[in-house]
Formats: structure tokens, sequence, C-alpha cells
């Protein structure tokens, strides 16, 4: 029921724009936590002004669950949208 996310963010020339990481509880599922620690990375990207970006994971799960839109009426539907929902609203590409 508990986790940890964490992200990095870099430039084109891979150089460090900033990292964050944060504590994540009541979780249902490793992919709920994956979703959230998306959200957050989403979050703090768009708080710093950036307009295009590249999200990359380690979860296969995650990205076919955003790309396919398989897992949108699964119990963390919502989740999934709203990472989509966010990127539209906050990047020029993405």
């Amino acid at each position: 029921g508990h986790g940890a996310w964490g992200c990095v963010a870099r430039s084109d020339h891979g150089e460090v724009i900033f990292a964050c990481a944060g504590k994540l509880e009541f979780l249902a599922s490793p992919l709920q936590a994956e979703a959230t620690a998306c959200i957050k990375a989403i979050e703090a990207a768009s708080e710093l002004g950036i307009h295009r970006v590249i999200f990359e994971s380690d979860s296969l799960q995650l990205v076919n669950a955003l790309k396919t839109g398989e897992y949108d009426k699964s119990s963390i539907g919502v989740l999934l949208r709203e990472v989509r929902s966010i990127c539209c609203a906050s990047f020029d590409a993405f």
C-alpha cells in the first residue's frame, strides 16, 4: 500500500534539468503507483514551464495503458485519462 516515485528531467543534450521524488500511500496496485508517478512528473515539468517533453518509463504496462486506452475502464482509468488530459493541456508536444 506504500511506495515512492521519482523523476529526472534532462535536456535534449542529456543535461539534468531537475529531479524530484516523493512518497505514495494508499496504493491499490503497482500500476496505480506508476500512473501517479507519471502525473507527478508531468506536473513538475509543467510547473517549470517546459513545453516539449518525451516521457520514458520502465513500466511497459503503463506505457501500453497510456497508448491504447486498454485500461481506461479499470479502477485506475481516471488516472490514465488524467495523464493524457494534463499532457494535452500543458505541453505543445509530448
